[in-house]
């Protein structure tokens, strides 16, 4: 864990090409799923949009293991500088990434919408999302529990919002 946590802090700390290249051939030579997770973590963390890219497009390549596709999905969309690229690209290419999962596994892609807390990305996931995942076994129960999860934090947002950011404006 420490491994990715020191590859994505340098990899955030420039865009350095040669280093970028280091830990891409490093991921494509290593069989250690520990150190290709870690290697994940560091390249979409990179300041260039470019490195960035190339790494979020591996989620459709069908070319990662499981445990290595839910890593750099979560990794990027926990980060604020990563998550939109990456939503956007997921979204953009829903058909190639559910088709690199487990066809059981597929309808959980629309979990990743839970980084977010707006009307656009519920409007997006009700969208996009319910033509893909409503033909899928479970699809359905997936995608409510991401709309009543965007609803809820919408929700909370409103009704608490200015109270909070009134509260830290003070401190």
């Amino acid at each position: 864990r420490l491994g990715g946590l020191a590859l994505a802090t340098v990899a955030r700390a420039g865009a350095d090409p040669a280093l970028f290249d280091q830990m891409e051939a490093a991921f494509g030579k290593t069989e250690d799923h520990h150190f290709r997770a870690a290697l994940l973590a560091g390249m979409v963390m990179s300041r260039d949009p470019a490195q960035r890219d190339r790494t979020v497009a591996r989620l459709g390549s069908g070319s990662l293991t499981l445990e290595e596709l839910f890593t750099l999905a979560f990794v990027s969309m926990s980060d604020p500088t990563t998550r939109a690229p990456t939503w956007d690209y997921l979204v953009a290419h829903l058909d190639e990434v559910a088709a690199a999962l487990p066809f059981l596994v597929r309808p959980a892609i629309v979990r990743f919408a839970g980084s977010f807390c707006d009307a656009e990305h519920r409007k997006t996931v009700d969208t996009v999302f319910r033509a893909k995942l409503e033909h899928m076994p479970g699809g359905t129960k997936y995608l409510n529990e991401a709309l009543e999860g965007l609803d809820l934090c919408i929700a909370r947002r409103d009704k608490f919002g200015a109270d909070v950011a009134a509260f830290l404006e003070k401190q």
